[in-house]
C-alpha cells in the first residue's frame, strides 16, 4: 500500500538522500513507516525536497500528519535547513511572526545552523532595529559566520541589519519592486516560470538601463531579464521557489486552519503558503490562540489547513513582545475593524513643515479620487483630509491591502482605523498596476532636473529599496511628490498657526 506506483519514485528518491541515513539510524521502524507515509502523501516536484519528511526535528513526526499540527516553538525552528529559501508574511512593522524568527536566530547561535539561507521578502517585516528578519542577520561569535547568504527584498528600511550585510558586500542582495516580489511568489505558487510586466522598465531593475536590481559586487545571478512578448519589450522577474514560509494569524485549530481576526493586515500569508507548498516546502503558522478542530467558521478561515504543516501557539504572557499587532502598537481594535473610532478625536498635525506640505498636497485631491499614500511625509495627507472633513469623499489606500479609513502613520504605516475593506497585498498591486489609482502621494530622497527620482538608496550606508514606489508611480496618471528639498528639513518652527 505504501509503494503505490504513482508515488514510488518520490519515496525511492527520498531514501537516496543523505538525510535518509539519519532517519534510518535514529528513528524506530514504526516511525520510519510514518515518515514514509508522509513522503508518499506529498507529490513534490522533482527539483524540490519532499516537504516535512526530509526535515530536521523528526521528534514531532506524528504531529505533522493528519489533523494534529500543533508543535513546539523549538521543533518549528528545527525545520529550517542549511541553504533554505525562507519567506515571511508581515508588512513594515505589522504582523511579523516574531517568535519563530527569534527562535531561529537563537538556534543559529547555539548550533551554527541553519546557515546559507536566502531571504525572500516584500515589505520587511522588522522593527527598524534588531527584530523581525533582523534575527536572521546574526553573526556567530565564534567564527563570524552568517545565517544568510542572499537577500531578495522589496523594502530594507525595517531590516537594517540585513541591509548592512548587503552594503558591506558580505551577502548577495537584490532590490526588487514590492509588487514584483508578490508576483514572483505567485509564479512559484502556480509553478510558473516568473512574472512579466512593464513595471520597472527604465529604472535600475531594468537590465538595459540598470543592473537588474543587483546591490553589490557579490551578486551576479540574473533575477530580472528584458524579454520581447508580442513585439513589446517587457521585464521578466524569475520565480523564487520557497522552502519554508513563516506566516502569522490570530487563531488556528489543530488541523492548521488559520483566521486573522486580530491582525492589522493580511499581507500575503495565503499566497506565500501556497508558494511553499507548490515548491515542496513547509508552512509554519504562528498564532496566539488555539480553537477546537471544526469550530472555526469556514468564511473566517484565511489560510486553510491544507496549506499549513505546523502551528505554533504563542502563550498569552508573550503576546505583547512576540505577537503584538505591530512592533510599536500591541493592539488597536480599530485596525482589526472590531470597533469604529470617532475620527474627530484623532489629533490633527501640529503646525510644522510637514503639515504645511501635507496641506498643499491635499489641495490636489478631487471628490471620488482613488488615492495611494506612501510612507513618511505623504501619510500627513490623510490627517489633513480628516481635519477638513473630506475623508469620506475619497478612497484612500495603502499597498499592503487597506481600502479606506484613516491610515496609521510613522513606523506603524500600513493599517487604517475604520477601513472599508482589507485585501491581500498581491491583489492590491493588481489594482494599482491595472490603473486603478487616480492620484498618489509619495516621498522622494532625490529628484533630478530631468525628473528622475531616487527613493531606494538614501546614502552610501543606508539602503531602503523601492517598496511599492515603482508599481504605484508607473501606473498612476497623477503623481505628487512630497518633501522639504533638503535632507535635514527646512528648520521651520510652528506657532500661532504659522510656520516661521
Amino acid at each position: 500500500l505504501l509503494f503505490h506506483p504513482p508515488h514510488a519514485s518520490n519515496v525511492l528518491t527520498y531514501y537516496s538522500r543523505p538525510e535518509a541515513q539519519v532517519i534510518r539510524n535514529n528513528v524506530s521502524p514504526a516511525k520510519q513507516t510514518t515518515m514514509l507515509r508522509a513522503a508518499v502523501s506529498r507529490r513534490s516536484l522533482p527539483r524540490h525536497r519532499v516537504g516535512l519528511a526530509s526535515r530536521r526535528g523528526m521528534t514531532f513526526a506524528k504531529g505533522i500528519l493528519g489533523r494534529h499540527k500543533v508543535v513546539s516553538l523549538e521543533d518549528a525552528a528545527g525545520i529550517v535547513q542549511d541553504g533554505d529559501v525562507i519567506t515571511s508574511s508581515g508588512f513594515v512593522s505589522q504582523g511579523c511572526p516574531e517568535a519563530l524568527f527569534e527562535a531561529l536566530g537563537e538556534r543559529f547561535l547555539a548550533t551554527k545552523s541553519p546557515k546559507n539561507l536566502t531571504l525572500f521578502f516584500g515589505g520587511g517585516p522588522g522593527d527598524y532595529d534588531c527584530r523581525g528578519l533582523n534575527h536572521l542577520a546574526k553573526e556567530h561569535p565564534e567564527d563570524g559566520s552568517l545565517m544568510i547568504r542572499k537577500a531578495i527584498g522589496g523594502h530594507f528600511g525595517q531590516v537594517p541589519m540585513v541591509a548592512k550585510h548587503v552594503l558591506d558586500n558580505r551577502i548577495q542582495g537584490y532590490s526588487i519592486p514590492m509588487g514584483a516580489i508578490s508576483r514572483m511568489a505567485r509564479a512559484s505558487a502556480s509553478n510558473s516560470p516568473g512574472h512579466i510586466t512593464h513595471i520597472g522598465m527604465g529604472t535600475y531593475v531594468d537590465p538595459k538601463t540598470g543592473n537588474g536590481g543587483k546591490l553589490n559586487d557579490l551578486t551576479t545571478e540574473d533575477l530580472v531579464e528584458r524579454i520581447t512578448v508580442g513585439g513589446d519589450e517587457l521585464l521578466f522577474f524569475k520565480a523564487v521557489p520557497v522552502d519554508v514560509a513563516f506566516i502569522r494569524g490570530t487563531t488556528a485549530d489543530s488541523s492548521g486552519n488559520v483566521t486573522m481576526e486580530h491582525e492589522s493586515v493580511l499581507s500575503d500569508a495565503r499566497l506565500l503558503a501556497t508558494a511553499a507548498k507548490a515548491s515542496g516546502g513547509v508552512v509554519v503558522a504562528q498564532v496566539k490562540r488555539l480553537a477546537e478542530t471544526g469550530s472555526l467558521n469556514a468564511r473566517d478561515v484565511h489560510v486553510p489547513g491544507a496549506l499549513v504543516d505546523c502551528v505554533v501557539v504563542v502563550p498569552p504572557s508573550d503576546h505583547a513582545t512576540q505577537h503584538g499587532m505591530s512592533y510599536f502598537t500591541t493592539y488597536d481594535p480599530s485596525w482589526s475593524h472590531e470597533v469604529r473610532v470617532p475620527l474627530e478625536d484623532i489629533p490633527s498635525l501640529p503646525v510644522s513643515e510637514r503639515s504645511v506640505i501635507a496641506r498643499r498636497a491635499a489641495m490636489e485631491l478631487s471628490p471620488g479620487d482613488s488615492v495611494n499614500l506612501g510612507i513618511g511625509m505623504p501619510d500627513g495627507v490623510a490627517s489633513v483630509a480628516n481635519e477638513e472633513k473630506v475623508l469620506d469623499r475619497i478612497f484612500l489606500s495603502t499597498e499592503c491591502g487597506i481600502h479606506g479609513g484613516m491610515g496609521a502613520a510613522g513606523h506603524d504605516f500600513g493599517p487604517a482605523a475604520n477601513a472599508d475593506a482589507v485585501v491581500e497585498m498581491n491583489h492590491m498591486f493588481d489594482y494599482y498596476n491595472g490603473g486603478g489609482l487616480d492620484i498618489c502621494f509619495l516621498g522622494a530622497a532625490q529628484i533630478s532636473k530631468s525628473g528622475d527620482v531616487n527613493v531606494s538608496r538614501l546614502s552610501d550606508d543606508r539602503l531602503t529599496g523601492p517598496g511599492g514606489f515603482m508599481d504605484i508611480t508607473q501606473a498612476t496618471n497623477k503623481v505628487v511628490y512630497m518633501g522639504a528639498f533638503t535632507a535635514g528639513g527646512v528648520g521651520g518652527e510652528g506657532g500661532g498657526g504659522k510656520l516661521s
